[in-house]
């Protein structure tokens, strides 16, 4: 079960890690997460972040990610490209490596209320946070 005093947004697709590195990659999170969270308390705003981890060792690429970034490969293809700046010019194709962890999301809105937090939308944003009478509204 995951903590209660852990943020909905600090919990990724690591809430099971089932590696060494899976273990540590959640904890590093988690612990970034309540020192934000510590820091935002003293000063009384509702800001939020994002965090992306790539480790490349050998021919293991390991990726953990919190909030709405996306880690990306770019990967040739196999028709060469003509050259110039953009990624299709290059020869180049992009390749999702990661799930953003965006509340509009029917999975993601279900994992963080799962966890003891919100999904809602305000001013025409999706806001994740602890809302009715329990926290600050955004």
């Amino acid at each position: 079960a995951a903590d209660p005093s852990i943020s909905a947004a600090a919990l990724s697709a690591c809430d099971a890690p089932a590696t060494l590195l899976g273990a540590a990659l959640h904890r590093a999170f988690v612990a970034t997460d309540r020192s934000f969270l510590d820091g935002i308390r003293e000063t009384g705003r509702n800001d939020g972040a994002t965090a992306l981890c790539v480790l490349l060792r050998e021919a293991t690429l390991s990726i953990a990610n919190v909030g709405d970034t996306r880690a990306v490969l770019g990967r040739r293809r196999l028709t060469e490209g003509r050259g110039g700046s953009s990624m299709r010019e290059r020869g180049l194709e992009a390749v999702r490596l990661s799930l953003d962890h965006k509340p509009n999301l029917p999975e993601e809105a279900a994992r963080v209320r799962a966890n003891g937090g919100d999904v809602k939308q305000v001013r025409g944003v999706w806001r994740v946070g602890v809302f009715g009478g329990r926290g600050k509204e955004p």
